[in-house]
């Protein structure tokens, strides 16, 4: 949601396998945060501060903090593509989580 020009309100959720003590288990995230887009053309870098929840295979419910790096490379006004890099801290000795990969963006409304 745009907030102005440079700013803009985003929601993120993530799933899939994660690390744990016993071998792979599912998780998720759900980050709520603000993002500052460097510049509206048609590659735009988007740096984005969130704070959100973590679950895992025991439903416990932890926060955590999500730093995250993304381009998109718009493809119309409705459309757009692009790598991203995240970072999320689950709080002091919990780890964190480091991921990468691909996204596709569809945007409703004014753009």
């Amino acid at each position: 949601y745009g907030l102005s020009d440079s700013f803009a309100l985003r929601g993120s959720l993530a799933g899939g396998p994660l690390a744990g003590p016993d071998g792979l288990v599912p998780g998720g995230t759900a980050s709520v945060g603000l993002s500052y887009v460097f510049d509206v053309l048609r590659y735009v870098p988007r740096l984005t501060l969130a704070g959100g929840a973590r679950v895992g295979l025991s439903r416990k419910i932890s926060p955590h903090v999500e730093l995250a790096l993304d381009l998109d490379i718009l493809l119309s006004r409705t459309y757009s593509v692009g790598p991203f890099v995240r970072i999320s801290t689950f709080g002091i000795g919990e780890g964190s989580l480091v991921s990468a990969g691909l996204r596709g963006t569809y945007r409703w409304g004014y753009f």
